[in-house]
Formats: structure tokens, sequence, C-alpha cells
């Protein structure tokens, strides 16, 4: 029980930050701004939301600097959601928000709880309950990622069996974000699973067809790059090594470009010399790979065993090298 809550202090302190980054961009941009000063209720909430989120953020900061971010108590953490889901439902009451007075206001007070259940007390279940009280739109939508990216981790399959109940409806409002959705769980934790093989169908710059069925029984590095990246651009020279020391003994690099001129990526093989299968498709991160695997930075990559499971995930350096050298004796 104590391992599973400094995790969750840990990832707490990291993912706070964050969220309040987005949510100053989401909700504090001048247009926001500007409606929500028009009058009475709006301006009173918008003032109430950004004292909600800076008192969380200097608590949190006051424990960690009191117990160290590894040791903060359980209860103090407790207390903190618990006077921070108070002030909501004061407000709440104070303003009698339904659904129906206000659905905007009354959308982003639930996304308010959504916040303490998810970030500070990692409550799934109380999360989830909140996010299906919701109508089924685009706003849903959203929450339902951020459920995804904060849980899936370590409750992976709770996430596949809520998409499942809920598969009905995201994929008819949207089958794309649904599709991007399930790729996201396998993102959080994808070591020791079945790489999905949505290749079928695609072709490399050579004509050869992508389907990992065919590739069973050999050690595969997947890997999603551009020449404008200049983090890829630093891993090629490991890549080549490890191309040129065992492309002909069972290893074998796919890579998926997302640069989107291909006369200067033909270029940019050429000069580099670069052999393995690439795929191109010049539509960038719109491209349907990688947006059926989730991918939003560059490089990933994904190591595979034989047997078609990922080993690793976004090798740096020499530890392709190094893995590499111990799976092809």
């Amino acid at each position: 029980m104590k391992n599973l809550f400094l995790k969750k202090v840990v990832f707490v302190s990291i993912f706070v930050v964050a969220c309040l980054v987005a949510v100053s961009l989401f909700f504090i941009d001048l247009e926001d701004e500007a409606v929500y000063r028009g009058s009475g209720l709006q301006q009173e909430f918008f003032q109430f939301e950004n004292d909600f989120f800076k008192n969380i953020d200097s608590q949190l900061e006051a424990l960690y600097l009191k117990h160290g971010e590894l040791e903060v108590p359980e209860v103090e953490i407790k207390e903190l959601s618990e006077n921070a889901l108070e002030k909501i439902r004061v407000f709440e009451e104070k303003n009698d928000l339904v659904e129906l007075s206000d659905p905007d206001i009354y959308f982003r007070i639930q996304r308010l709880k959504i916040f303490v259940h998810m970030n500070v007390l990692n409550d799934p279940i109380a999360t989830e309950k909140i996010i299906d009280e919701l109508p089924d739109d685009e706003n849903k939508l959203h929450l339902i990622e951020d459920y995804i990216a904060v849980f899936s981790f370590n409750h992976e399959q709770a996430i596949k069996n809520y998409l499942q109940k809920n598969e009905n409806w995201i994929a008819k409002l949207d089958k794309q974000f649904y599709d991007e959705l399930k790729s996201k769980v396998f993102l959080s934790a994808p070591i020791g699973k079945d790489f999905p093989n949505h290749f079928p169908g695609y072709k490399t710059l050579r004509g050869s067809e992508l389907d990992l069925r065919d590739k069973q029984g050999k050690i595969i590095l997947i890997d999603f790059w551009a020449t404008w990246c200049v983090p890829c651009i630093s891993e090629l020279p490991y890549l080549i090594e490890a191309n040129n020391a065992y492309g002909e003994k069972g290893f074998e690099i796919i890579s998926i470009s997302l640069d989107e001129n291909r006369d200067s990526f033909l270029k940019f093989l050429r000069e580099w010399n670069i052999s393995w299968e690439q795929f191109f498709d010049g539509n960038g991160f719109a491209g349907p790979l990688v947006r059926e695997y989730g991918v939003r930075s560059l490089p990933t990559t994904f190591l595979l065993g034989r047997d078609g499971k990922v080993i690793e995930k976004d090798l740096q350096g020499t530890e392709l090298l190094r893995i590499l050298s111990r799976l092809m004796k």
C-alpha cells in the first residue's frame, strides 16, 4: 500500500504542474476571459475556478516542502482533497447549479471534481462515476482521454473495460478518436504486450507490405521519426550501427517517417545511406499509422521480440546495441 501511495505522490507532483499549465491555457485565454467577465454567475465562477487551482497548487507545494515529495502522509492528501471538494459543493449549493441551469458552468464544475479525484486522490472509480454522469459529447471525450492518461498504467484492464462499455457512443461520435483512445491504453505500459499490427495494407517506399505477421521470429525495431527531429538524428548513428551489425542475423528496422516533403526525405536517406524499410505518406502527425499508434512525440521506438511482444520502448544511444548483443547470441 505504501509503495502505491509513494508512486501516487510522485505522480501528483509532476502531473499537477502539467495540468495547471493546461488549465491556464484552456481556461484563461483572452476570449474566455472576455466571456467570463460578462456578468453575475459567469464572472463569479471564473474567479472561483482560478482561485481553486491556485489553492491546490500552493497547498501541495507546502506539503512537499514540509514532508518531502516521497513522504507526504496519505491523511494530509485526503484532507486537502476533502477541503477542495467541499468548496466545490458550497459553490454549487450557493448558486443552485444543475445541468440545465448553465450547461457550460455545470460541466466545468464537474471537471473540477474530476481533477481532485483523478490528480490528487488517484481514485479511478470516483473519476469514472462523475464522467458517466455527463452528456455523451465531445467535452466528455476529452475527459475520458485525461482519465486514460492518468490511470491506464496501473489500471489497464479497468480502462479497457470502460472503453468497451462506452464503445457504441464514442465510436459513433468519433471512430478515429475511439481508436486513438485504445492506442493510448497500450502506450501507457506496452512492455510485455503484443504490438498491435496496424500495418496490413500499407507499403514501404520500396513497395514492400508492412505486415508484422510476416516477420515472426525476427527482432523488430519500430521507429517513428522525422528528418527535422534533432533527437531522431542523434539516434541515427546507433540505428545504422545496429542495422549493419545485425541486419542479416534476424534484426530488422521499420521506420515510419513524419516528414512531409518526399524529395527532401529521399535525399536525406541517400546522404545518410539508410537502407532499411521506410514508410512515408507525407501527412506528418496526421498520418494514419501515427494516429493509430497514438504517437505524440519523436522519436518513439518499440523493440519487438521474436514473439511480437514489446521488449523495450524508446531506447536511447547504446541501449539498443547492448540489448541486441544479448538477444542475437
